[in-house]
Formats: C-alpha cells, structure tokens, sequence
C-alpha cells in the first residue's frame, strides 16, 4: 500500500520532504523499528485516546510507553484508549494499527511527548505495516506547530 492519502495530501501541500522506508511487515511501532534498522527512539508510536469532547493522538517514541495518567493531567481531561474500530474509522485510509503520528489531516490534535524534542531524523508509520515515513526534524516541528507538548510516557 503507499502512503495513506490523507497523510501524502497533507505532507505535499505543506511542503515537507520526505522518504519512504520499506520493511518486512511488522505489527507493532516498535517491531518497524527493529525491521527497519532503526534506534526506537527515532520511530513514533502514535496512540489515539478519547475524551468526552473528541479524540486526540499522543504520539511517544516507540521504546517507550504512553502513561494515560500523566496524559490526563496534562490536559486535565479524563481520558481512555480508543477502540480498535474507533481507530479505523478516524483513520479508514491506513490499515488497522498502522496510524500516522500526523493528525491535522484527520481532524485530531496532536500532544507531543517531550522525550522527541532532541531527536533529528523521525520516523512514523505510512499507513500501512511495511513503510515508513522519514522527515526531518525541522520538517517534522513545522508539521507539528500546532501540538501540545508535556511528559507522558516512560521508557520500555
């Protein structure tokens, strides 16, 4: 499958080089990391969670995990995991589980875990289990102006 098309149509009208890494399939953010060769900390893992207004992406290294209670006090909202439908539904272009750490394109505010700030190449899932997209930080920050940002995860 290529690129999701929300996600293509968005990086290209905002300008954002990137690349496309190809790997065995996987089932996991973290599972592309190792297929692909690349550090855990580089690749994103996106976690669409729901609030009583709305859903929101939470996006955190793939070596780490989503800590939902952290999350809640940063937004001072309660919060829970989306379901797997729910998932597919918000996002009917990708292949389940494989999310994009971009949600401006499917409607969804973005909350950045602080742990990305100093990382220069980003990886995130394409859409599919056998790409990956690769921006560079700049790219990635620009693609980003718009999210919130706390500490909401811990390391594997």
């Amino acid at each position: 499958m290529p690129v999701a098309h929300h996600l293509k149509a968005w990086l290209d009208k905002n300008n954002i080089n990137y690349e496309v890494i190809t790997h065995p399939e996987t089932g996991t953010a973290r599972a592309s990391a190792r297929a692909a060769h690349i550090p855990g900390e580089n690749v994103l893992k996106s976690v669409v969670v729901h609030c009583d207004d709305g859903y929101l992406l939470a996006v955190v290294p793939s070596n780490r995990r989503l800590e939902l209670g952290a999350l809640q006090e940063i937004i001072e909202k309660r919060l829970g995991l989306a379901t797997e439908q729910e998932v597919e539904e918000l996002f009917s272009d990708c292949k389940r589980g494989a999310v994009p750490a971009i949600g401006e394109p499917y409607g969804l505010t973005v909350l950045l875990d602080d742990s990305l700030d100093d990382i220069h190449d980003l990886f995130f899932e394409g859409g599919d289990h056998e790409s990956l997209i690769h921006v560079e930080a700049a790219d990635f920050k620009r693609l980003m102006k718009n999210a919130e940002h706390g500490r909401f995860s811990r390391h594997i």
